[in-house]
């Protein structure tokens, strides 16, 4: 037999060794299970992702936990964002139970115009007027300057870009601004 058949055999024999295991152990642990695609909802944002995010975000949510989800969310924000001059975190919320409102289902902040207006997916804001601004998208496409409104709501905020792919805003979203992309998350 040819050798290098022989190797490619070998090497399938082992992936699928190795394909079975990972299969097994995501059996056990119950990996697989998707309450959204049971409920048939796995692309339902506003009503189902944006809500349990926010449910989950908000501190006096029913989850029993406090700001622990919130702190963590956070937490790896900062991660993610360089920090500023002389190490100054560009992510602060205060995270008292009392102190953050967490607003979802298109909260709404003004008409939608060129540059203004629109509805954002998850509003978070602290007592000190601080937010966090997240667009959720699931299967709808970059409206025209979403989030390019959305910055200018509030060009301060960090705006976070939820996708089921990771990929990046189109310059649609954006307005073709590149200093918004660089600081999108």
């Amino acid at each position: 037999m040819d050798p290098e058949v022989n190797t490619i055999q070998h090497l399938l024999i082992q992936v699928s060794a190795i394909n079975k295991k990972y299969e097994k152990i995501a059996e056990i642990t119950g990996e697989n299970f998707n309450i959204f695609k049971v409920l048939k909802k796995t692309t339902n944002e506003v009503q189902t992702h944006s809500a349990v995010l926010t449910e989950l975000l908000n501190p006096k949510g029913t989850h029993g936990q406090g700001n622990e989800f919130l702190k963590k969310f956070v937490e790896l924000l900062q991660e993610k964002i360089p920090t500023g001059r002389e190490g100054e975190k560009l992510i602060e919320l205060e995270f008292s139970a009392n102190s953050v409102h967490v607003v979802v289902s298109e909260f709404w902040i003004d008409y939608k115009t060129d540059s203004t207006g629109g509805k954002i997916d998850i509003l978070l804001k602290d007592k000190n007027g601080k937010h966090i601004i997240i667009e959720n998208k699931i299967k709808a496409g970059d409206q025209e300057k979403q989030l390019l409104r959305y910055h200018n709501y509030d060009s301060t905020a960090p705006l976070i870009y939820l996708t089921l792919d990771g990929r990046d805003p189109s310059g649609y979203s954006t307005g073709e601004k590149q200093s918004l992309k660089e600081k999108l998350i």
